[in-house]
């Protein structure tokens, strides 16, 4: 009698200690609803909220910041937010969450990180949010990115962690105002000590004094250690690749497979911008590794960047590193960063990466032979399209190709380092017969013109009724350029 009632207590205790939903989610940008299930997240704090980051909206526009305002204004959260830098533009966001009631710090050192930390003194409310994406209308609705909800008591261990490097980072941060120092204590909660977690935090504060230094840096000699452990493949999507102790470990790593006749599986995807010198992508390309970058734009700018910023290595299918940690040796000993080393009892989450990854690698690959033919079409063939465009964002010709370097170097030696774009990285359309950017005459805006254009002749890709020259239309209102 006396063990049925002590398992009926232990029942009601276990009820009472797991929250139906807890667990984690994934989000990936564009308009994956990641600001809106952050936002959701801090919409139910009753306690407090720190967050760590490198940039964020203060518009009122944002989810995030009228959540943020909400909880402070509706429910009386204590908010704590520390950004990078006392640069004028996080000057201005200071003082926009300041004015709704937030205490604000920033850090001389580069805080590249991207965490939020929800209640974390409740047992059953506690939640981190983390990963690639910045809290920007960009990172939502722009970029590829992910962001990664740990709810409830099963992640207790994780978001102890990320408190910890919080509570490290108040300790090296500056206020924006003497209100903020009042708000510097730290927020202590003891970790379940009992059950493996699947998730292991590593930050690159353990060089700069919280923990223990290595010779090859806390993440990077972590994430090094993960690619000389497969057996199958690696799959790694990341925005800036320069670190050479990844890139030895991973080319290494490939060419021992080879040589013992067991090849792996291996797919890296880059951002368009590592096609430039410097970084490892060449390294990496000429061991016979394939890479492919996310192409947008035939010109880099960044205003107009897609970026591919996510910054994940997935190997055999089931560990995984992801975190706010690009593959550098600035992100090692110069920046705040971040990775969380995933388990593979979190398959969902990996598979779920794994998903985003074949989306971004299969990307586009369909329209390339087309968009060579019609950019390198002479003048009076019926591909030949007088109006080219810049940086795919505009319904002319919106998306993106994931290419290698091989199918980048037709486009840019065929057409781009023939013609003005290079010195006009602004341009969204260009005009090849006038070899410059298209500007719109008095009373046309651009996206007047692309409809026009759209209507009158088609897309880019696309002809209307296989039409090659501009309509008399289009012929009076370039004729006031």
């Amino acid at each position: 009698m006396n063990l049925r009632r002590s398992l009926a207590s232990l029942a009601l205790t276990c009820a009472f200690l797991v929250p139906a939903q807890a667990g984690t989610a994934a989000y990936f940008s564009p308009n994956g609803g990641g600001a809106d299930a952050v936002a959701a997240k801090l919409d139910t704090a009753q306690q407090s909220i720190d967050v760590a980051m490198y940039s964020i909206s203060t518009s009122d526009s944002s989810p995030i910041f009228r959540a943020l305002k909400n909880a402070i204004q509706q429910r009386n959260v204590r908010v704590r937010v520390i950004l990078n830098a006392a640069t004028k533009a996080n000057k201005s966001k200071a003082q926009a969450l300041e004015k709704i009631g937030a205490h604000v710090f920033y850090t001389t050192n580069t805080l590249h990180e991207k965490f939020s930390i929800i209640d974390a003194q409740s047992w059953t409310r506690r939640t981190l949010t983390n990963g690639s994406a910045n809290w920007s209308s960009s990172a939502d609705t722009v970029y590829s990115e992910n962001t990664v909800i740990f709810d409830g008591w099963r992640n207790h261990q994780l978001i102890h962690a990320f408190q910890t490097e919080f509570n490290f980072l108040l300790t090296k941060a500056r206020s924006f105002s003497a209100d903020a120092d009042q708000h510097r204590d730290p927020v202590e909660f003891k970790p379940w000590k009992y059950g493996a977690s699947e998730f292991e935090a590593v930050f690159t504060s353990a060089n700069s004094g919280s923990g223990s230094a290595t010779a090859t840096g806390a993440v990077n000699g972590r994430i090094a250690d993960a690619i000389r452990a497969a057996k199958r493949s690696i799959i790694i999507d990341v925005a800036h690749f320069d670190s050479k102790p990844i890139a030895d470990a991973l080319i290494e790593t490939v060419l021992a497979a080879r040589a013992a006749g067991k090849p792996l599986e291996v797919e890296v995807l880059l951002e368009q911008g590592e096609l430039g010198p410097g970084g490892q992508a060449r390294r990496i390309e000429a061991a016979r590794i394939p890479v492919r970058y996310k192409y947008y734009s035939l010109t880099y700018t960044h205003p107009q960047a897609q970026l591919m910023h996510h910054k994940t290595t997935i190997v055999d299918g089931e560990v995984m590193v992801t975190g706010s940690y690009n593959y550098s040796k600035t992100a090692e000993f110069s920046n705040y960063e971040n990775a969380i080393v995933v388990g593979k009892r979190e398959q969902a989450l990996i598979d779920a990466f794994l998903a985003e990854h074949k989306r971004l690698w299969d990307g586009g690959r369909d329209l390339y032979p087309r968009f060579l033919s019609v950019l390198r079409a002479p003048k009076g063939s019926k591909d030949y399209r007088r109006y080219v465009p810049v940086h795919f964002n505009t319904d002319y010709h919106r998306g993106f190709m994931a290419l290698t370097r091989l199918e980048v170097e037709p486009i840019y030696f065929g057409f781009t380092d023939s013609t003005g774009i290079n010195s006009k990285r602004s341009a969204r359309i260009w005009d090849r017969e006038l070899d410059q950017e298209y500007r719109a005459p008095s009373g046309m805006s651009l996206d007047d013109f692309v409809a026009q254009l759209i209507a009158e002749q088609g897309t880019f890709l696309e002809p209307k009724g296989g039409a090659n020259a501009p309509s008399a239309g289009l012929s009076g209102a370039l004729g006031n350029q």
